[in-house]
C-alpha cells in the first residue's frame, strides 16, 4: 500500500479533525508514522495537502495480527 511517511513530530502536527466528519490519525509503521496516500485526493484535507505532498512516499506492507 502506498503511504506518506511522517516523523512523530509531523504526525502530531496533522493529527486531528478536519471538518465535522473527517479525521487524520497517522499510524505507527517500522519507518515511523504513515498515512494512506489516497488522503491527498480528499478535499477535506486540502489545508494540509501541500505539506503532506512534500513528504516521502513509499510502498509499505501492512501486517495485521489476529489476537486469536
Amino acid at each position: 500500500m502506498n503511504m506518506i511517511l511522517l516523523t512523530e513530530e509531523q504526525a502530531n502536527s496533522v493529527r486531528g479533525m478536519y471538518g465535522e466528519y473527517s479525521m487524520l490519525d497517522p499510524f505507527r509503521v517500522v519507518e515511523g508514522w504513515a498515512l494512506p496516500i489516497k488522503i491527498l485526493e480528499k478535499p477535506e484535507f486540502s489545508s494540509v495537502k501541500d505539506f503532506l505532498s512534500s513528504l516521502p512516499q513509499q510502498e509499505v506492507t501492512l501486517i495485521v495480527e489476529d489476537d486469536n
